[in-house]
């Protein structure tokens, strides 16, 4: 009886307010009701940020924001974790021109994403079964079945990251996993700032059926066979970036 006495279709839109303001996109969430899982949760389904004309946006089957009990019974609703079930992005990349979109934009709105997350004390964001569209020009990049895990959100100390998944390129699939943590020099240092320090495994990528950006006289080469990828990325962007490959 006590859960019942939320209005959550006014805190609904309360939220979509927070999240508009914050991400400067459109936000639009479907129903809104509590949950069991993980632990006492409001369970948002629908969810859309941006608009599907965007360059980028996202669609969520199921948002989750686990609840904590000591505000929750003060009749206040504050969150520890967060977790989408059936995420589903979509990125188009500039093709150039005066509407392009910055490429500093995107590590800019993932920068904006995390702070909303720390100024409301959430610590935990964790993705599972998502996908991932990537679009430049004719040539489009698929993720599936995504996880991800990113932990101590809330403190200024080294976000850790986990991911897993599958590349897909044309017939090419290739699992892949992500590893490592990053930092922000500071609470309102840029994202330029942030370091990281990330290792990237790519297994069973078949070189053949990549798609060919080479220039006309590099096509006479044929690239053949399968190779396992492990990149590894240390710095800060403001200073400069080390890249590890082996093959």
């Amino acid at each position: 009886l006590f859960l019942y006495s939320f209005d959550l279709n006014d805190y609904r839109s309360q939220l979509q307010a927070i999240l508009q303001a914050a991400l400067q996109r459109p936000v639009k969430i479907g129903a809104i009701h509590f949950a069991l899982r993980p632990g006492l949760s409001l369970d948002l389904s629908a969810t859309a940020i941006g608009a599907p004309e965007d360059a980028t946006s996202l669609v969520v089957d199921h948002l989750l924001l686990r609840l904590r009990l000591a505000p929750l019974l003060q009749r206040k609703l504050d969150f520890s974790s967060v977790l989408l079930e059936g995420a589903q992005f979509r990125i188009v990349m500039p093709a150039g021109g005066d509407d392009a979109v910055p490429p500093e934009r995107a590590p800019e709105r993932m920068n904006t994403l995390i702070d909303l997350l720390r100024r409301t004390n959430i610590s935990t964001l964790i993705l599972r079964n998502g996908s991932a569209t990537i679009v430049a020009g004719e040539q489009r990049y698929d993720l599936d079945q995504i996880d991800l895990q990113l932990h101590n959100i809330a403190f200024l100390a080294p976000i850790k990251v986990a991911a897993a998944g599958e590349l897909r390129v044309g017939d090419v699939r290739a699992p892949w996993q992500l590893a490592g943590n990053i930092e922000a020099a500071s609470a309102d240092a840029p994202w330029q700032a942030t370091r990281i320090n990330l290792t990237l495994g790519v297994q069973g990528l078949d070189l053949a059926q990549l798609p060919q950006t080479l220039g006309q006289e590099a096509k006479k080469y044929r690239l053949h066979g399968a190779v396992n990828l492990n990149l590894r990325t240390q710095g800060a962007p403001a200073s400069g970036l080390t890249f590890t490959v082996h093959a």
